[in-house]
């Protein structure tokens, strides 16, 4: 049987391992977030044809645009842009 102190090496090691992880993913997600965001096809703009406004919604849900007041793109948005999709990007 292990003695406490193994155990609780253990244990401390494979908590440093998960929080390096996790770590590890959210700088990954940043980057991507950061990346998408300098990656917009459409620049926010839409001219009516089918082919812009596919561009304008790729872009809301790749996340590279926002509000022009500022504000995050919320569900409504997410939602209108999927549809926007199956029905201007052919």
């Amino acid at each position: 049987m292990k003695a406490a102190e193994e155990l609780f090496q253990e244990r401390e090691k494979a908590r440093e391992q998960e929080v390096d992880k996790a770590n590890t993913l959210q700088k990954a997600s940043t980057n991507q977030a950061e990346t998408r965001r300098s990656e917009s096809v459409s620049g926010g703009r839409q001219g009516g044809a089918d082919v812009s406004r596919c561009a304008l919604s790729k872009d809301v849900l790749n996340g590279s645009l926002k509000h022009s007041n500022g504000a995050p793109l919320d569900a409504s948005d997410i939602k209108t842009a999927s549809k926007d999709i199956r029905k201007f990007c052919h």
